[in-house]
């Protein structure tokens, strides 16, 4: 049997990974800030709760003792703030964990990264896991990129009997989603939700189901040690679709339409006055760029390698979503192949 330590045990992704860890026998540990809430699928499992934070290790370093696997969750996933603030959260917090775990001598660290690793504001050009992780400037991208070399450098330099596996999915999506809180909350707003050159993108969405899926398939064979793997689903569902349908949802239509070059010049010059009075500003950079670009990614070496599929619909999962928000019996869009070469 499995020891399993999880940071962000207690977010989106995290609540819904527990349950497939569990049911395949293994035994979970996870992290929980001091004076967290836990969520209601958390509270009543079979799970050891330890209290700390990632910014001081001290409080979480005896929990990793007896660990084989740590699965790294956890990090600040928005797309606005100070530099400061991603860069204590992404990538200072990885490395507090990647000692700890040498330090316990853990077997395996599997680490959470992005498709924004691969650089953000261009379109991607369909990458795989060779295709290279760049910095561009905006501070979530930038920090997942250096994250992912940090766990590179402590698995192959630092501490050679722990191995890594790194995976990148793209906009996860399911009931409680930031993306579908975010967007629900602008469609609300008086400024609304604008399409950016005109929702035509491919959204590049994986059902949280359908990740947590893969992610245990990481944990379950040692064929990912040493590896990257991209999720993402086969959907092909566009920003019209997602965002239409979560407006349908509410009774609320996305308003307009902005060309990207516009709203991302206007997001250099509000995201800073915004951020420094600690406000989420109505543009940024980071939010641009993953509905506004091609982000769509390769996942052919989780399918080979993996065994992994998305098995979760699009309908069904936007269906999850309305039941969420308690609306039965919602027809969401079908979603058209587009052509964005």
């Amino acid at each position: 049997m499995k020891n399993i330590f999880i940071t962000g045990i207690n977010g989106f992704i995290g609540s819904h990974l527990v349950p497939l860890l569990l049911a395949k026998g293994y035994s979970v540990k996870g992290l929980v800030l001091p004076n967290e809430t836990l969520s209601p699928s958390l509270a009543n499992a079979p799970v050891e709760i330890i209290r700390g934070n990632l910014s001081q290790p001290e409080t979480f370093l005896n929990a990793l003792n007896g660990i084989d696997t740590v699965i790294h969750l956890a990090a600040r996933v928005t797309d606005w703030g100070k530099r400061k603030l991603f860069y204590e959260s992404i990538y200072v917090a990885t490395e507090n964990l990647l000692k700890a775990a040498q330090t316990a001598q853990v077997k395996h660290f599997v680490h959470a990264s992005s498709i924004a690793a691969c650089g953000m504001g261009k379109h991607l050009q369909y990458p795989d896991e060779n295709t290279p992780t760049q910095p561009l400037g905006i501070p979530y991208n930038d920090y997942k990129h250096e994250s992912e070399i940090l766990v590179k450098k402590y698995s192959e330099h630092t501490h050679a009997a722990m191995k890594y596996t790194i995976f990148r999915p793209c906009n996860v999506i399911g009931a409680g989603s930031p993306w579908v809180k975010n967007a629900i909350e602008n469609l609300n707003s008086i400024i609304g939700l604008p399409f950016i050159d005109g929702g035509k993108y491919d959204a590049a969405l994986i059902d949280v189901n359908n990740l947590v899926e893969g992610i245990t398939r990481i944990v379950d064979t040692e064929k990912a040690y040493q590896q990257i793997y991209f999720f993402m689903d086969d959907w092909e569902a566009t920003w019209q679709n997602f965002f239409g349908d979560l407006g349908a949802m509410i009774g609320k239509k996305p308003k307009g339409n902005l060309s990207f070059e516009t709203a991302f010049a206007l997001a250099k010059w509000v995201e800073p006055i915004f951020n420094q009075f600690n406000i989420r500003p109505p543009l940024s950079r980071l939010g641009l760029a993953l509905v506004g670009r091609d982000i769509r990614a390769n996942t052919q070496k989780a399918r080979t390698e993996l065994g992994w599929s998305s098995q979760v619909s699009y309908a069904t999962s936007m269906q999850r979503i309305a039941e969420s928000l308690g609306i039965k019996n919602f027809s969401p869009s079908v979603p058209k192949k587009q052509n964005n070469s």
